[in-house]
């Protein structure tokens, strides 16, 4: 399964037009099913657990205690796309305006020069009513601060060393900076001006 899920990726990275699963078995010469691609993408899960799994080694390989864990999330744009939940309206703070498309955030461990991404999770929202005025959106069940804080969570019981937690403004609240200063790590991320600072 691994060296059908490094064709496909390596097909869909090299490729300049569209592309299927069904495009990439006449590529193959039908030598493999378009099902085979098809039923691999439905059946594995693709998330942060199996990130981890892969990337754990080399985790292990370049930790220090001096290592530092980057939150960020990104908007891969998608303006011809049907809204579906996945792909939705999002903030863009770089276009200072909402945009459809998909929003992942990511926790990247930098240590000893290397980077490699620890965490992701797709920013879905699903279809819901409002139950005051039964009006229907498209609605996340939590936000992306909930999302790093779970994020950070789990970083800290997988047991991966760092000493600083490095985020931009839309992370830097209270409830984060206290969630890293929990587990005892220490947190530097831009402020907006507007925010106020009750200082100690």
């Amino acid at each position: 399964m691994e060296a059908r899920l490094d064709l496909y990726t390596d097909y869909l990275l090299s490729s300049f037009g569209q592309t299927s699963a069904t495009k990439l078995s006449e590529m193959l010469d039908k030598a493999l099913s378009h099902d085979v691609f098809t039923d691999m993408l439905a059946t594995t899960a693709f998330d942060g657990r199996a990130l981890w799994k892969e990337v754990k080694p080399l985790v292990r390989r370049i930790e220090s205690e001096d290592g530092v864990s980057v939150v960020d999330d990104t908007i891969a744009h998608k303006p011809h796309s049907e809204i579906n939940g996945l792909v939705s309206i999002h903030w863009d703070h770089t276009k200072q305006d909402y945009v459809r498309g998909i929003n992942c955030l990511s926790l990247l461990y930098c240590s000893q020069g290397a980077r490699v991404p620890v965490g992701f999770e797709a920013v879905v929202k699903p279809l819901r009513s409002d139950v005051k005025t039964h009006k229907e959106e498209w609605k996340a069940h939590c936000t992306k601060n909930e999302m790093f804080r779970d994020m950070l969570h789990w970083a800290y019981q997988n047991a991966i060393p760092f000493r600083y937690v490095l985020g931009d403004c839309w992370f830097s609240n209270a409830k984060n900076i206290n969630a890293v200063l929990a587990i005892g790590k220490h947190y530097l991320g831009a402020i907006k001006s507007s925010t106020q600072v009750a200082l100690q």
